[in-house]
């Protein structure tokens, strides 16, 4: 495989990491907390649904990740009480886009077709709604899309850099 470089991949020890999620905002340091603590990618993480947390099991269903591949992973206990409240409070959000008549969110593959009101039913709704609506590019509809990752990542970014840590350490290295 000559030809192809290497890189060393970014690791960060356990007092820089908690210098990060410490400069966090609140609502971000959550997210981060998720994939540090399941070992989720950024975009699983902000796709992931209501139906996709099983709190009896403290896991997480992950559809379609990395080569398409279904799997569980852990759901960090810490974190539990405050997924409730986040859920409480996207409860809301979900409630607001009923009553105005807001299509509901995207679904994968072709279940739209199969289910055409399972994007108003409130298992599939994001765990990580974005704030605004947007025109769904794939049906040309206005509906509610997930957080976009350049939010987070941004978000980490300037977290590394409050906490003083020189790496080039982006939200993929959690």
């Amino acid at each position: 495989r000559s030809g192809i470089k290497q890189r060393l991949p970014v690791v960060l020890s356990r007092k820089e990491i908690s210098d990060i999620f410490h400069c966090l905002e609140d609502k971000y340091r959550f997210i981060a907390g998720i994939i540090y603590g399941g070992g989720l990618r950024l975009q699983e993480c902000l796709m992931l649904r209501v139906k996709d947390i099983d709190y009896e099991r403290n896991c997480i269903t992950i559809l379609s990740g990395k080569g398409n591949k279904d799997r569980q992973t852990i759901f960090p206990d810490n974190l539990k009480e405050i997924l409730r409240k986040h859920i409480r409070a996207i409860l809301g959000i979900f409630e607001e886009d009923r009553k105005n008549n807001i299509e509901g969110v995207s679904l994968p593959h072709a279940l739209e077709r199969k289910y055409p009101n399972a994007g108003k039913e409130w298992a599939w709704f994001w765990i990580f709604p974005s704030h605004k609506l947007s025109v769904d590019p794939m049906s040309n509809k206005i509906r509610r899309h997930h957080l976009y990752p350049s939010t987070l990542q941004k978000a980490f970014r300037k977290a590394v850099r409050e906490a003083g840590i020189t790496k080039n350490a982006t939200i993929h290295t959690l």
